[in-house]
């Protein structure tokens, strides 16, 4: 979905906290229902109490359903009960891997007294650090920089590369490819981490002069993952 989009989707947004700016990049619904669909994204910030601010929408397909509850931590405890929300924002503080769960409900069912209806799950990983190589250069440099993601501890990928991944700027510029490099087969031998290329040439256009706070975003296997924020400088 277009960063633009979630914006438009701001006066619609309820907070469990204080209320959240739209996340400049989302992915496709990961669903674990075909009656419920859940989308939404998180983009860092760069100081304060929360590290995170995320929009969470989610998609009927089936139209009985009519009240829906939200988990934000996957511990089973839900941050905002039956209501007919289906656009929220949240902000988390967190660092590692994040399940996001949304549950419909048509009003009706129950099993041992309690409701039951479809669930929806979205896997997120929050944090990691990010570092560029070179981390500056100039407007008419070309060929390649490294973008280096050291991912969070809590998170085991599979041997495969991320199906994904763009870089963007702190103020939600358009997205520019990221390619990840081949990884060994034994993972768990190497640091907990990944390198991608991004065109240089590319990113000083989309960026402009100046120095400016990034950070990456992707999809790998069922998980969609946001790094924490670092400097890239075009003199």
């Amino acid at each position: 979905m277009h960063p633009l989009l979630l914006l438009s989707l701001g006066a619609l947004i309820v907070s469990t906290a204080s209320a959240a700016s739209p996340a400049p990049a989302v992915g496709p619904p990961n669903t674990t229902d075909s009656a419920l669909g859940l989308d939404g994204g998180c983009g860092p910030q760069e100081s304060g109490p929360w590290l995170w601010n995320c929009v969470f929408m989610g998609f009927v397909r089936d139209p009985t359903l009519v009240f829906f509850r939200w988990d934000f931590n996957g511990d089973g405890i839900w941050e905002i009960s039956w209501s007919t929300f289906l656009v929220v924002g949240h902000q988390f503080s967190e660092i590692g891997v994040i399940p996001v769960t949304l549950q419909g409900w048509d009003g009706v069912s129950t099993s041992n007294g309690e409701p039951v209806g479809p669930v929806a799950v979205k896997n997120l990983v929050l944090g990691g650090a990010l570092e560029f190589a070179p981390a500056e250069w100039n407007q008419s440099s070309s060929g390649w920089t490294s973008a280096a993601w050291e991912y969070p501890r809590e998170f085991q990928p599979s041997t495969g590369r991320p199906l994904k991944a763009m870089v963007y700027d702190s103020l939600g510029s358009t997205g520019v490819p990221a390619f990840p490099l081949l990884r060994s087969p034994h993972p768990r031998l190497e640091p907990i981490g990944i390198i991608f290329r991004v065109d240089r040439t590319l990113l000083a256009l989309t960026l402009g002069p100046g120095t400016h706070r990034v950070w990456i975003w992707g999809q790998w296997g069922p998980y969609e993952f946001s790094s924490l924020l670092t400097n890239v400088t075009l003199p």
